[in-house]
């Protein structure tokens, strides 16, 4: 038989051993049944029960909310119901963050970031968390072509165009490198930015590479659309011959089944771009075609009527001549028949009727035509000589005879106008200055002019450009000129004036005031870190600063200084490190790049306060030094 203080022992000790392995035994079957729920959460998402494995994700949570994996599938998830929760996914990744490290919680940065930039239940995103969250992201790893790619997608959303581009260009880059899955949609918003400036050529190309290259752009999904910008611009002015052929081919290219709804309109475009090219047998044919697409159209009718007059004119055989102004004329006759004209627009119309029976020497008939309008002989016949002036080029005699026909009858509104618009001087616009900054001493000038009373190009020879009344040499282009002084201007008020003569001799002058700022102001040091006054646990912290100016910083005027008590350290000086930093790989001697000094110490630093002073100067020779105190504990 045992002792009493045997068994007291041996009850103590079991009772230890109780106490002891009933929480282990409670941890282990609560892991066990979390592994087992968690596997059923895995079979429910693989056969597509997404809200069963929701239910048992939730479970897991609740047990162990430290699990990362569940947070990830539970996102995952959350995305795959058949109405999409993506409030609820963010929810999930937003709790993954508490406890994710490293790629983990680079993952959750990604994948919230892509979240909110989904619309919202009320149809909004909330761009500015989803930039912060994948700026997260890619300040972890830079090397995430999918988070350049959508924080790309966000600054464009919100109207912020040169960090977008930066990002989408990251994006595609690795995209075209066989990286990243979100790279053909970075590529599309690149594109969409080429034609809002106008780099219609340089978009169609990057689109056609675009589809030469990803799989999932279908290659004509945007043909329609693309061709459409094109067609609808041939006729820009200022277009070189080579860039109106490229966009002809536009007009060619519509799809059948848009080409229908646009027929009229891209078949007008073609014949009015055909004759800026001085290709009049095209032009004839496409305004055919459009007639043809608009039979009753009085714009397709007096298109057509025009290039039909204007190919007898050239038009060698005398039969030809006959027939094509024979078609011209019953256009014309159709046109009245059919009561389209209007006012003044019928009674050009019976006037060019007129015109041409006058010419054919119909005088009888040209002035019945006239009486049905209530115009006089002594007006027609002005106006007849008018005309045959202008055929000949010869517009100051064309002028006095309109005037003459306006004196005759006053009420001929087209007439005045037409006086009105051979009188009427070039058009100077665009007259502006380009400059970096105020301080600018270079900048550059441009200006365009248009010529108002006929459309003849003004040749460089007739442009008059003076800078404070010394005439200067601009740069052309059409209708355009350009001019960056050679000499960098004082600082002050300069005046400049362009004089432009058309082909009739009518003159026109505009002067334009260039203010050249002074630069008195020092560069700004900004982006300080350590934080000013600020406290920091790590003992190799990252310090940095960065020096701005609008005039540019001279490199050479770069320094730092760090003091903890009497001891100095000069860190930078002229421009270069004088003290390498292998966490930073920097070395002794290397220069400081783009005004932005960045490194971390390699050793620890003792605790203690320290004092930081840098400086910089701009190319103006304003100085700038700021000095700050931080402590390390």
């Amino acid at each position: 038989m045992r002792s009493k203080p045997f068994v007291i022992t041996l009850a103590i000790l079991c009772g230890v051993m109780v106490l002891v392995c009933l929480p282990l035994a409670t941890k282990f079957w609560r892991v066990f049944r979390t592994r087992r729920i968690f596997n059923a959460a895995v079979e429910h998402y693989n056969n597509g029960r997404y809200e069963k494995a929701l239910d048992a994700l939730d479970t897991c949570v609740r047990t162990m909310p430290d699990r990362i994996v569940v947070y990830q599938l539970a996102g995952y998830a959350a995305t795959k119901l058949p109405t999409p929760d993506y409030a609820r996914a963010r929810g999930y990744y937003e709790s993954m963050l508490k406890y994710a490290k490293g790629d983990d919680a680079t993952e959750a940065n990604l994948a919230l970031g892509a979240l909110y930039l989904r619309k919202d239940e009320d149809g909004r995103r909330d761009l500015d968390k989803a930039i912060e969250y994948l700026a997260a992201a890619l300040e972890a790893n830079e090397d995430l072509p999918d988070a350049h790619a959508a924080i790309g997608i966000a600054y464009a959303m919100k109207g912020m165009a040169s960090s977008a581009e930066e990002h989408l260009d990251a994006a595609w880059q690795a995209y075209a490198g066989g990286e990243g899955s979100l790279g053909s949609t970075a590529r599309l918003w690149q594109i969409a930015y080429m034609y809002q400036r106008g780099e219609l050529v340089e978009a169609s190309r990057a689109y056609d590479e675009l589809v030469g290259t990803a799989h999932d752009v279908p290659a004509g999904k945007y043909q329609a659309a693309l061709a459409l910008a094109r067609a609808f611009r041939v006729n820009e002015d200022g277009l070189s011959t080579t860039a109106r052929e490229y966009y002809l081919q536009g007009v060619n290219n519509v799809p059948g089944h848009v080409r229908k709804d646009y027929a009229f309109k891209l078949e007008t475009l073609a014949a009015a771009a055909y004759e800026r090219l001085g290709k009049d047998k095209e032009a004839l044919e496409h305004y055919r075609q459009a007639h043809g697409a608009a039979p009753d159209s009085p714009l397709g009718r007096r298109n057509l009527a025009y290039a039909l007059y204007r190919a007898a004119e050239r038009a060698a055989d005398k039969a030809q001549r006959a027939k094509l102004l024979g078609e011209c004329l019953a256009l014309y006759r159709t046109m009245l028949e059919a009561r389209q004209l209007k006012g003044n627009e019928q009674k050009q119309v019976v006037l060019a009727l007129a015109s041409f029976a006058w010419n054919a020497g119909k005088k009888a008939e040209a002035q019945a035509l006239i009486q049905s309008i209530g115009s006089s002989d002594s007006a027609l016949t002005e106006r007849m000589q008018a005309a045959a002036a202008i055929r000949a080029k010869d517009y100051h005699a064309a002028v006095k005879h309109l005037e003459a026909a306006l004196k005759a009858d006053p009420k001929q509104s087209d007439v005045a106008a037409l006086v009105a618009r051979l009188k009427s001087p070039p058009e100077i616009r665009n007259f502006r200055v380009s400059s970096l900054n105020p301080y600018d001493p270079q900048p550059m000038i441009s200006v365009a002019y248009l010529p108002r009373a006929l459309p003849e190009p003004i040749p460089p020879s007739n442009v008059r450009l003076t800078l404070d009344g010394v005439p200067v040499k601009p740069v052309f282009a059409k209708a355009e000129c350009f001019f960056v002084p050679k000499e960098p201007l004082r600082p002050g008020d300069h005046a400049l004036e362009i004089t432009v003569t058309d082909s009739l001799g009518l003159t026109a002058k505009k002067t334009l005031t260039v203010s050249i700022q002074q630069d008195k102001a020092p560069p700004a040091i900004v982006g300080i870190t350590p934080e000013a006054n600020g406290t920091t646990e790590d003992r190799s912290p990252v310090v940095a600063f960065r020096a701005t100016d609008p005039s540019g910083i001279d490199p050479r005027s770069l320094s730092l200084v760090m003091m903890r008590g009497s001891s100095v350290l000069r860190i930078v000086d002229n421009g270069r490190y004088q003290v390498g930093f292998k966490k930073s790989k920097i070395e002794k001697g290397d220069l400081v790049a783009l005004g932005s000094v960045r490194f971390q110490f390699s050793r620890d630093l003792r605790p203690g306060e320290y004092t930081l002073r840098a400086g910089a100067t701009d190319t103006r020779g304003n100085r700038a030094v700021e000095t700050w105190t931080f402590k390390v504990q």
